[in-house]
């Protein structure tokens, strides 16, 4: 008897995902909700705010918002404005599945990127008052506040100058945004080359392009003083034409004159 041959069963390969953190949407409203609450305390705070029984002009957000302008204004400066921001974002992190460890390390270097923005600020104007400029309702203190002042005056700008510290406050600003605001750093990388060389390709076709329609330009207005010149020597000889056939029609209706013998 012959034997049935066995059916080869493919084996199943499992792929394993990497793990990602769930989804927290009750967090991210809440987030959503602070992260409104601050951009309407810190836009419509004035110091007359803080501290006041009875104020004119109170604040949108009540005591809470007139704790967050003055506190926010007199540590971070101007860079406040940045803190609604960087809390709405952390609320869509929130929405997102993310990797382990992401949220995390945006919670870090958020509050990190906004020290250097009010420490940038204060580089800007170190010595400036803001009595007369578009702050002077808002802020107790210099530009970039307390912590911007601790920052680049007595921290930086001794030991390392004025360049050295716009350098590092950049930098520092510019690599925690990336970290907060991007999940891959090299995808973001490639996607500023890819842009960037995409920027050149247009400008080298827009060039190419500005050069022919350059060309036919001239070219057009070369035919049109061909056009010009020809319609005017027609006309010229259509005018010269005219005239002898005037004089030969002159000539020939001139009466003839008898002679006496």
């Amino acid at each position: 008897m012959s034997r049935k041959t066995k059916k080869k069963v493919a084996k199943r390969t499992v792929v394993s995902q990497p793990r990602k953190a769930r989804s927290r949407p009750v967090w991210a409203l809440l987030f959503f909700t602070l992260a409104a609450l601050v951009a309407v305390s810190v836009f419509d705070y004035n110091t007359e705010q803080f501290n006041a029984t009875d104020p004119v002009d109170p604040n949108l957000v009540g005591f809470f918002g007139s704790w967050v302008g003055f506190y926010g204004f007199h540590f971070l400066g101007v860079a406040i404005f940045l803190l609604p921001l960087f809390l709405l974002w952390f609320g869509v992190r929130l929405v997102i599945q993310q990797d382990h460890g992401k949220r995390l390390l945006t919670a870090i270097v958020s509050p990190l990127s906004i020290i250097c923005a009010s420490g940038l600020i204060e580089w800007m104007s170190p010595v400036a008052d803001a009595k007369g400029s578009l702050f002077e309702g808002q802020i107790s203190n210099h530009f970039g506040g307390v912590i911007g002042e601790l920052l680049y005056a007595r921290m930086l700008e001794p030991y390392i100058g004025t360049f050295g510290a716009f350098l590092t406050l950049m930098m520092g600003l510019l690599i925690g945004s990336i970290l907060v605001f991007t999940d891959n750093l090299g995808r973001f990388l490639d996607y500023l080359q890819n842009t960037y060389r995409a920027f050149l390709a247009k400008r080298v076709e827009s060039k190419g392009a500005r050069s022919v329609r350059k060309a036919e330009r001239a070219e057009a207005k070369r035919l049109a003083k061909e056009e010009a010149a020809q319609a005017k020597a027609q006309a010229l000889a259509e005018r010269a034409t005219a005239k002898k056939d005037r004089f030969k029609k002159g000539k020939n209706a001139e009466p003839e004159v008898p002679v006496d013998d």
